[in-house]
């Protein structure tokens, strides 16, 4: 199914219609208090993020971290280390 999607639309997959994609946690940010904060820059291979297969879908995720352990997500999105790369992003 991943690859249907990425070979039908290489620019823009919508992997929203990518089902049972197990995800590999590669990288987790110190915790931050407050509303507004920084986080670091990050630097990771790409032997470690997507094994050197940069078509890989990526998801980045931002949780809302509670102490009493009900976290929940602020934000996320998924890409590709590929489209970021095309765009000249960094």
């Amino acid at each position: 199914m991943m690859r249907e999607e990425l070979s039908k639309n290489p620019e823009n997959p919508d992997f929203s219609k990518i089902v049972n994609i197990e995800w590999v946690k590669v990288f987790k940010s110190e915790v931050k208090t407050g509303n507004n904060f920084d986080l670091a820059s990050l630097k990771i291979t790409g032997s470690k993020l997507c094994s050197g297969n940069f078509s890989i879908p990526i998801k980045a995720v931002l949780f809302e971290f509670k102490a009493n352990g009900s976290h929940f997500v602020k934000a996320g999105t998924t890409f590709t280390t590929q489209n970021i790369s095309k765009k000249g992003e960094r």
